[in-house]
Protein backbone atom coordinates (compact mmCIF):
# COMPACT_ATOMS: atom_id res chain seq x y z
CA UNK A 1 0.00 0.00 0.00
CA UNK A 2 1.39 3.39 -1.02
CA UNK A 3 1.92 6.02 1.66
CA UNK A 4 -0.09 9.12 0.64
CA UNK A 5 1.35 11.46 3.28
CA UNK A 6 3.52 14.32 2.09
CA UNK A 7 7.19 13.73 2.73
CA UNK A 8 8.96 16.32 4.87
CA UNK A 9 11.50 16.75 2.07
CA UNK A 10 8.99 17.04 -0.75
CA UNK A 11 8.86 20.50 -2.33
CA UNK A 12 5.33 21.84 -2.40
CA UNK A 13 5.91 25.38 -3.66
CA UNK A 14 8.36 26.59 -6.31
CA UNK A 15 11.27 28.70 -5.08
CA UNK A 16 10.84 32.47 -5.14
CA UNK A 17 13.02 34.32 -7.64
CA UNK A 18 15.93 36.36 -6.27
CA UNK A 19 15.54 40.13 -5.78
CA UNK A 20 17.86 40.81 -8.73
CA UNK A 21 15.89 38.44 -11.00
CA UNK A 22 12.63 40.12 -9.99
CA UNK A 23 14.03 43.62 -10.58
CA UNK A 24 15.38 42.61 -13.98
CA UNK A 25 12.11 40.89 -14.91
CA UNK A 26 10.07 43.94 -13.91
CA UNK A 27 12.29 46.24 -16.00
CA UNK A 28 12.07 43.99 -19.07
CA UNK A 29 8.32 43.34 -18.73
CA UNK A 30 8.55 39.62 -17.92
CA UNK A 31 7.01 40.14 -14.47
CA UNK A 32 4.31 42.48 -13.21
CA UNK A 33 4.19 44.10 -9.76
CA UNK A 34 1.01 44.51 -7.76
CA UNK A 35 -0.84 43.97 -4.50
CA UNK A 36 -2.11 40.43 -3.94
CA UNK A 37 -5.77 40.31 -2.89
CA UNK A 38 -7.90 37.36 -1.85
CA UNK A 39 -11.68 37.56 -2.01
CA UNK A 40 -12.99 35.61 0.96
CA UNK A 41 -16.40 35.24 -0.70
CA UNK A 42 -15.11 33.56 -3.85
CA UNK A 43 -14.00 30.01 -4.45
CA UNK A 44 -11.11 28.94 -2.15
CA UNK A 45 -7.59 29.58 -3.38
CA UNK A 46 -8.45 32.36 -5.81
CA UNK A 47 -6.45 35.57 -5.69
CA UNK A 48 -6.04 38.68 -7.79
CA UNK A 49 -3.16 41.05 -8.42
CA UNK A 50 -3.97 44.55 -9.66
CA UNK A 51 -1.26 45.43 -12.15
CA UNK A 52 -0.80 48.94 -13.55
CA UNK A 53 1.64 47.65 -16.18
CA UNK A 54 -1.07 45.74 -18.08
CA UNK A 55 -4.04 47.77 -16.84
CA UNK A 56 -6.11 44.90 -15.47
CA UNK A 57 -6.26 42.36 -12.68
CA UNK A 58 -4.32 39.14 -13.00
CA UNK A 59 -6.17 36.10 -11.64
CA UNK A 60 -4.18 33.62 -9.55
CA UNK A 61 -5.77 30.19 -9.12
CA UNK A 62 -4.52 27.40 -6.86
CA UNK A 63 -2.27 27.43 -3.83
CA UNK A 64 0.81 26.47 -5.83
CA UNK A 65 0.41 29.51 -8.11
CA UNK A 66 -0.13 31.74 -5.05
CA UNK A 67 3.31 30.57 -3.88
CA UNK A 68 2.94 31.49 -0.19
CA UNK A 69 1.60 35.01 -0.83
CA UNK A 70 -0.92 36.44 1.64
CA UNK A 71 -3.56 39.13 1.28
CA UNK A 72 -1.94 42.58 1.01
CA UNK A 73 1.56 41.41 0.00
CA UNK A 74 3.30 43.28 -2.83
CA UNK A 75 4.22 40.52 -5.29
CA UNK A 76 5.85 39.91 -8.66
CA UNK A 77 3.66 37.91 -11.04
CA UNK A 78 4.52 36.03 -14.20
CA UNK A 79 1.73 35.78 -16.77
CA UNK A 80 0.80 32.25 -17.80
CA UNK A 81 0.01 31.30 -21.39
CA UNK A 82 -3.69 31.93 -21.96
CA UNK A 83 -4.67 28.27 -22.31
CA UNK A 84 -2.53 26.94 -19.47
CA UNK A 85 -4.74 28.28 -16.71
CA UNK A 86 -8.47 28.40 -17.43
CA UNK A 87 -11.62 28.95 -15.47
CA UNK A 88 -12.22 25.19 -15.44
CA UNK A 89 -10.06 25.14 -12.31
CA UNK A 90 -12.65 27.31 -10.58
CA UNK A 91 -15.99 25.90 -11.63
CA UNK A 92 -14.92 22.48 -12.87
CA UNK A 93 -17.58 22.20 -15.56
CA UNK A 94 -16.10 24.35 -18.33
CA UNK A 95 -14.50 22.61 -21.28
CA UNK A 96 -10.82 23.66 -21.53
CA UNK A 97 -10.97 24.57 -25.23
CA UNK A 98 -14.14 26.60 -24.73
CA UNK A 99 -12.66 28.45 -21.76
CA UNK A 100 -9.55 29.28 -23.80
CA UNK A 101 -11.61 30.78 -26.58
CA UNK A 102 -13.95 32.69 -24.27
CA UNK A 103 -11.65 33.93 -21.51
CA UNK A 104 -10.04 37.32 -21.95
CA UNK A 105 -8.82 37.40 -18.36
CA UNK A 106 -5.10 37.29 -17.63
CA UNK A 107 -3.85 34.44 -15.47
CA UNK A 108 -0.56 34.30 -13.63
CA UNK A 109 1.55 32.88 -10.85
CA UNK A 110 3.48 34.57 -8.05
CA UNK A 111 7.23 34.32 -8.65
CA UNK A 112 8.33 36.39 -5.66
CA UNK A 113 7.17 38.46 -2.72
CA UNK A 114 8.55 41.99 -2.88
CA UNK A 115 7.11 43.21 0.43
CA UNK A 116 5.16 41.32 3.07
CA UNK A 117 2.04 42.84 4.61
CA UNK A 118 3.03 42.32 8.24
CA UNK A 119 0.26 42.91 10.75
CA UNK A 120 1.05 44.70 13.97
Amino acid sequence: MKDLRISKREIIYPEHKSASDITSGLLHGFYHKGTFRVNSYSFPFVGYVGSESIGEEIAIFDRVNMNRAFNGDIVAVELLPQCQQTEENVNGNVDGAKACAVSSRSFGRVVGIIKRNWRR
